[in-house]
């Protein structure tokens, strides 16, 4: 309900949400992970979520060893990196590196949501020198005989984000 995404983060909903990011029980670390996947289609919750510190600790789940929580952590860095100071944040806050080591893995779903992230944070100029120095080019490229055509896609398109800086052209 799109009422609700505002009301649960306007009623003080994200500090204690964001908190249980960080904690151990498995089971929290899913509602946690799927309650800030769901706020962050919104919006307005999409930079509350980054202003009350959301990004690091989703960061931090991505190398999670449980699938769900990996995937929805994936999925809620997916939905924030639409927002433009997000792109930005998610970069300067250490997102790369896990980011583009989920580009070799083979959970599909993840490698659908991997690929969207880079898409989105690709459209940064800032963020097209940093995905090349982190080494996200080879994975991309790797993706492009994926029989998933979302996967394919996804890196083809972040690919051609990537082109469009000169220094990525000479690589």
């Amino acid at each position: 309900n799109a009422e609700n995404k505002v009301k649960i983060v306007r009623e003080g909903g994200l500090p204690p949400l964001i908190s249980l990011l960080s904690g151990f029980n498995q089971r929290l670390l899913e509602l946690a992970t799927a309650t800030v996947m769901n706020l962050a289609t919104n919006p307005e919750n999409k930079v509350r979520i980054a202003q009350r510190g959301g990004i690091p600790p989703l960061i931090g789940l991505l190398p999670s060893s449980n699938d769900l929580v990996q995937e929805q952590a994936m999925g809620s860095l997916c939905q924030l990196s639409m927002n433009a100071e997000n792109k930005v944040k998610i970069v300067r806050e250490g997102g790369l590196p896990p980011l583009i080591s989920l580009l070799s893995g083979f959970n599909q779903r993840l490698l659908e949501l991997a690929t969207a992230t880079v898409m989105n944070l690709a459209t940064n100029p800032e963020n097209k020198v940093r995905i090349a120095q982190r080494g996200g080019i080879p994975p991309l490229i790797g993706l492009l005989p994926s029989s998933n055509d979302l996967v394919q896609e996804q890196a083809m398109g972040s690919l051609c984000q990537l082109s469009m800086n000169a220094e990525n052209k000479v690589k």
